[in-house]
C-alpha cells in the first residue's frame, strides 16, 4: 500500500521539483521576483481574479459589476475565466501578492495535471513499469498545451481533468459506473463552458468508436443507455452555468457566421502553430510509426482510429474550425490535450505489447546504443545552437501569440530530432537491441532535452519584473467619494480591467462577453476600442459629462482646464475631478423612444445627438469644413469622406481654418464603422494631425487610441488645423469640431439630477419631477435588469438600444433596478431537474441490483446516428463547404 501512494505523488512531486528548480535558475517568483504573466493573463486573468476576490470577501455581487463596461453581467464571465477550484486560494493573498500567486498556479495546475496523468496510466496500463508511467506523466503535464496556453490559467483546468474524465469513461463502458463520470464530466462544463463543445464532439466520437468495435448487441445497448443519460444528465446539472454564460455570449461581440468563416477560411492556415503544439511532446507523435505497416503494434483500436481523428484537424482547418464551434482568434488547438493524452496511451500501449520478432542479423546492441548517443548528441548541439544564436526568432510565439515562419522551422528541427529520438529508442527496444534500463536513460535524456528548450522558450522568455501592475495598484483609494461616478484614463496607463479591479466604476472593460450594444455605443460616443475591448481614452468633454467620468487619471500636463488635481501619486500620476460632469442620472422630458439618432457612421453627428438626447440642444456641437485642399482630393458620396492622394509630393493634406468664438474644446475624427470587432482597420496610421503648427498625432487613429482625438482647447481666436495624409482614406467620419464649453458648463447646471447608488446586484436613484418624465441612466441595459419605481413594477425603457430609462412620476421617486443573469432562474431549475434524475438512476440501479440492466434500443440508434452525423458533418461537410 505505502508503495502504491508513493508512485501516485511521484509525477506531481517531481514536476514541482522541476519548476522549483527552473524558477530559481530564471528568478521567477516566489523564488526570485519575475512574473510569467502576459498576454491574457496580464490583460483579464488577474483583474478578473481581482474582482472574484471582492466577490469572496462580500465587497461585490458575482452576478453585476458596476467596475466593468459600465456595468455589466458578470456571471458568464467569471466561469469563462476563472471557474476554479485554485481560484479561491485568492482570498489567501494580499493584492500585491497576485503575480507571484498566478506563478504558483501554474506549477500547481502541472504538477496536479501530472498526478492525473499518472493515475490514468497506472489504472489503464497495470502493466507499464513505474519509470516509463513517470515519463509520461510529466510529458503530459509539460506539454505543448500547458506551455503555450497557460496564460489562459483555467485551461490548464482542463489538463488534469481530462484524465480523470478518461478513467470514468472507462468504469462507465466497462462497469457501468455512471458517478464518477457525471461528476467529472460535469466539472469540465462548470470549469471551462465554452471548451466543453470539444469535449463533448470527442466524446460522442470516442464512445462511438467504442461502440463498432464491440461485437456483444447487449453490451453496445447499455454502453449507448449509459453514455446518453450520463452525459443528459451532466449536462441539466450544469444548465445553471452554461445557460445564462451561452445567452450572454449570443450577446456578445464575438458572435459570427460560422457558414462564412469555413468558407473563407484557408484549408491549411495555422499548420505551424497546431504542429507547434505537438512538438513539444515529439513523443506523442511516435505511434504514427507503430500503428500501420510491418512493424505495428497492437493497441487499441478505437484509441488508434480517435487519435487519426484528432490529427486529421491539425492538418485540415475547416476542421479544426468546427471543432472550435466556427469561431476562434487565436490559440489553435484549444483541444490539443486531448490528442497529447491519446498519443502517450498508445506510447504506453506499445511499451507494453508483446515485443516484435527477433532483430535482423547484423544488427546488434551496441550499434543501438551508439545510435541514440548520436541523437542525443545531435538533440544536445541543435538546441545549444538555436539558444545562442537564434534565441529571439525561436521566441517569436511570446511576442505575437503566434510562431513566425522562421521560428517554426527552426523548432522543427530539435523537434524532429527527438522524435526520431523516441521512435528509435522505442523500436530498439521492442526488437531486444535495447535494454529497459537502456531505453529508460534514453528516453529521460531527451525528455530532459526537450522540456528546457520548451520552458525556456515559453516561459523564461516572456518572464519579466513586472512594475506596471505596482503602478496600478498605486492607483487605488485616491478617492474617497462615495458617489456613484466613473473613473478614466487620459491614456492607456494600465490594462483596462484593472480600472475596476482595483475598485472604481468605469466604462472600460475587455473580455469576450463584452455586450455588443455596449461596445457599439462606447464607440459611437468617441471612446477607443480594438478588439473585444472598451477603452477608456478618447471620448469627449460631452460624454465625460453624460457617462459621469468624475475623475480622470493621467499625467498633469495631459489634463484640461475643467480637471482639477485631486491627489498624486509616487509614479508620476494624478487624479484630478472633471468639474464638468453629470450625475450617472439625470430627469429628462424627451421621449427616449424618440431617441435614435446615434448611428455609429458619424461621430461627429452622434455628438450632437447626445447632446440634444441629454441636455436638450445640439448647438453646443459646432462642426467645420475643410478649406484648403493640398495634393489631395476630396468628395463626400454613399456616407463616405473619401481623401485620396494625387501626385507625389510631400504635401498632402486638407486643412481646416475658421474663427472659434468663445471658448470651445476642438476635436478632430477620423472614423469608420463601429460594426463588428476587428483586429487590424485600413484606417489605422492614416493622418498626421496639428494645430496651429503644433502637432498633436503624428500617427493617428492607432491600435491602442482610436477614439476622438483631443486638439485643445482655444478662446476667440483664428484656428488653423493641418491633416497630413499617410495614404488614401474613405471613411464615415471625417472632420473637425467644437463643443461650447461655456454653454455646456450651464447646460449641466440645469439639469435636474438624480442621486444614484449601486451596491452587489441592486442599483437605486432618487430624482424629483415637476411632472410625469424619464429617468435617464448613463449605464448600460441588459435583460436581466427588473425596476420599480416607488414600490410598483415599471417597464425599462432604452436610450439608443444600450442606456436605460425609467418612467417616473410627479413628485419625489424611488426607483429601484435588481439584477439577475437572463436565464439564471430557468438554469436552475434544470439544474435541479438533472440532479434529480441522476439521483434517480442511481437510487433505480440499487433496487434493481439483480435485474438485468435497462437499455431500450431506440437511444442505441440515437447514439448511432449522433456519431455518424458529428462524423461526417466535422470531417466531410466542413471541407464541401470550404470547396464548394
Amino acid at each position: 500500500m505505502k508503495q502504491k501512494y508513493i508512485r501516485a505523488l511521484l509525477p506531481p512531486l517531481v514536476m514541482l521539483l522541476i519548476f522549483s528548480i527552473f524558477y530559481t535558475v530564471c528568478g521567477i517568483a516566489p523564488f526570485g521576483t519575475k512574473s510569467i504573466a502576459w498576454c491574457d493573463m496580464e490583460q483579464q486573468v488577474i483583474p478578473l481574479m481581482l474582482d472574484l476576490r471582492h466577490v469572496l470577501t462580500g465587497e461585490d455581487s458575482i452576478f453585476y459589476s458596476a467596475g466593468n463596461a459600465g456595468g455589466m453581467n458578470m456571471w458568464g464571465v467569471y466561469f469563462f475565466f476563472v471557474a476554479s477550484p485554485f481560484s479561491l486560494l485568492v482570498c489567501l493573498v494580499k493584492e500585491s501578492q497576485m503575480l507571484t500567486l498566478m506563478n504558483l498556479l501554474v506549477m500547481w495546475k502541472l504538477a496536479v495535471a501530472a498526478w492525473s496523468a499518472g493515475w490514468y496510466l497506472r489504472r489503464r496500463y497495470p502493466q507499464l513499469r513505474t519509470s516509463w508511467m513517470l515519463l509520461l506523466s510529466l510529458t503530459y503535464g509539460l506539454c505543448g498545451y500547458g506551455l503555450l496556453y497557460y496564460q489562459n490559467l483555467v485551461w490548464l483546468d482542463l489538463l488534469y481533468l481530462f484524465p480523470l474524465l478518461m478513467l470514468s469513461l472507462d468504469a462507465l463502458i466497462r462497469e457501468g459506473k455512471m458517478l464518477g463520470y457525471i461528476c467529472i464530466c460535469s466539472a469540465c462544463v462548470a470549469v471551462l463552458y465554452y471548451l466543453g463543445f470539444s469535449i463533448g464532439i470527442f466524446l460522442i466520437l470516442y464512445v462511438g468508436l467504442q461502440y463498432y468495435f464491440l461485437s456483444d448487441p447487449m453490451r453496445r445497448r447499455q454502453i449507448a443507455f449509459r453514455f446518453v443519460y450520463a452525459s443528459g444528465c451532466a449536462l441539466l446539472i450544469t444548465a445553471v452555468i452554461w445557460l445564462p454564460s451561452l445567452l450572454q455570449v449570443m450577446d456578445s461581440g464575438r458572435v459570427g457566421t460560422t457558414m462564412q468563416k469555413l468558407r473563407e477560411t484557408l484549408v491549411f492556415k495555422s499548420i505551424g502553430d497546431k504542429l507547434a503544439l505537438l512538438m513539444c511532446t515529439a513523443i506523442c507523435l511516435v505511434p504514427l510509426f507503430f500503428l500501420f505497416g510491418k512493424h505495428r503494434a497492437s493497441v487499441t483500436p478505437q484509441t488508434k482510429w480517435m487519435y487519426i481523428l484528432l490529427l486529421i484537424p491539425v492538418l485540415l482547418e475547416p476542421v479544426n474550425l468546427l471543432w472550435h464551434t466556427g469561431s476562434y482568434q487565436c490559440y489553435p488547438l484549444r483541444y490539443g490535450y486531448i490528442t497529447v493524452l491519446l498519443g502517450l496511451s498508445l506510447v504506453a500501449e506499445i511499451l507494453t505489447a508483446p515485443p516484435e520478432p527477433s532483430p535482423a542479423k547484423g544488427s546488434s546492441p551496441v550499434r543501438a546504443a551508439y545510435a541514440m548517443v548520436g541523437i542525443l548528441t545531435g538533440l544536445t548541439a541543435a538546441i545549444v545552437v538555436l539558444c545562442t544564436r537564434w534565441y529571439d526568432t525561436i521566441c517569436s510565439y511570446t511576442d505575437t501569440l503566434w510562431h513566425s515562419v522562421g521560428s517554426f522551422f527552426l523548432l522543427l528541427i530539435p523537434a524532429a530530432i527527438a522524435l526520431t529520438g523516441y521512435y528509435c529508442a522505442i523500436r530498439f527496444y521492442r526488437q531486444g537491441l535495447l535494454s529497459r534500463r537502456i531505453l529508460t536513460v534514453s528516453l529521460s535524456l531527451l525528455f530532459a532535452l526537450e522540456t528546457g528548450l520548451n520552458l525556456s522558450v515559453y516561459i523564461a522568455r516572456p518572464a519579466v519584473e513586472d512594475t506596471l501592475y505596482a503602478q496600478t495598484l498605486s492607483l487605488s483609494e485616491l478617492s474617497d467619494d462615495q458617489d456613484y461616478y466613473r473613473v478614466r484614463m487620459e491614456r492607456k496607463y494600465s490594462h483596462v480591467n484593472m480600472i475596476g479591479a482595483i475598485g472604481y466604476n468605469t466604462i472600460g472593460h475587455y473580455t469576450s462577453l463584452t455586450a455588443s450594444r455596449t461596445m457599439q455605443m462606447m464607440k459611437k460616443m468617441g471612446y477607443s476600442s480594438y478588439w473585444m475591448e472598451i477603452g477608456t481614452t478618447g471620448g469627449t468633454v460631452l460624454s465625460d459629462a453624460i457617462l459621469a467620468n468624475r475623475y480622470i487619471i493621467g499625467l498633469e500636463e495631459e489634463l484640461a482646464p475643467w480637471q482639477a488635481i485631486t491627489r498624486t501619486t509616487e509614479c508620476g500620476l494624478v487624479m484630478a475631478q472633471n468639474q464638468l460632469c453629470l450625475p450617472a442620472g439625470t430627469v429628462q422630458s424627451g421621449d427616449p423612444a424618440a431617441l435614435t439618432g446615434m448611428t455609429g457612421n458619424d461621430r461627429i453627428a452622434d455628438q450632437k445627438a447626445l447632446a440634444r438626447a441629454w441636455l436638450g440642444t445640439d448647438s453646443l456641437v459646432t462642426s467645420y469644413a475643410p478649406t484648403k485642399f493640398s495634393h489631395v482630393t476630396y468628395d463626400y458620396t454613399d456616407g463616405k469622406h473619401n481623401v485620396n492622394i494625387v501626385d507625389e509630393s510631400t504635401d498632402h493634406s486638407l486643412s481646416y481654418s475658421f474663427f472659434a468664438s468663445g471658448r470651445q474644446a476642438l476635436y478632430f475624427d477620423l472614423f469608420d464603422t463601429c460594426e463588428g470587432a476587428p483586429i487590424t482597420s485600413d484606417t489605422y496610421e492614416s493622418v498626421a494631425v496639428s494645430i496651429n503648427g503644433h502637432f498633436v498625432s503624428l500617427d493617428y487613429p492607432e491600435k491602442k487610441s482610436n477614439g476622438i482625438l483631443e486638439l485643445g482647447v482655444v478662446e476667440n481666436q483664428h484656428v488653423t488645423v493641418r491633416v497630413v495624409l499617410r495614404h488614401n482614406v474613405s471613411v464615415s467620419s471625417l472632420g473637425v469640431f467644437g463643443i461650447d464649453l461655456d454653454g455646456l458648463s450651464q447646460a449641466l447646471t440645469d439639469s435636474n439630477g438624480a442621486y444614484v447608488t449601486a451596491s452587489g446586484n441592486d442599483i437605486t436613484a432618487v430624482c424629483t419631477a415637476d411632472a410625469p418624465a424619464y429617468l435617464y441612466l448613463a449605464i448600460p441595459w441588459d435583460p436581466g435588469f427588473t425596476a420599480t419605481v416607488n414600490g410598483s413594477p415599471c417597464e425599462i425603457q432604452t436610450i439608443d438600444g444600450c442606456f436605460m430609462a425609467i418612467p417616473i412620476e410627479a413628485g419625489e421617486n424611488q426607483v429601484s433596478l435588481h439584477f439577475v443573469p437572463r436565464g439564471f432562474k430557468l438554469g436552475l431549475g434544470i439544474s435541479i431537474a438533472g440532479l434529480l434524475a441522476a439521483a434517480g438512476y442511481l437510487l433505480l440501479r440499487r433496487i434493481r441490483r439483480n435485474k438485468p440492466p435497462f437499455a431500450p434500443e431506440f437511444v442505441c440508434r440515437l447514439m448511432q446516428a449522433v456519431f455518424w452525423c458529428v462524423l461526417v458533418v466535422f470531417y466531410a461537410g466542413t471541407m464541401i463547404i470550404n470547396i464548394f
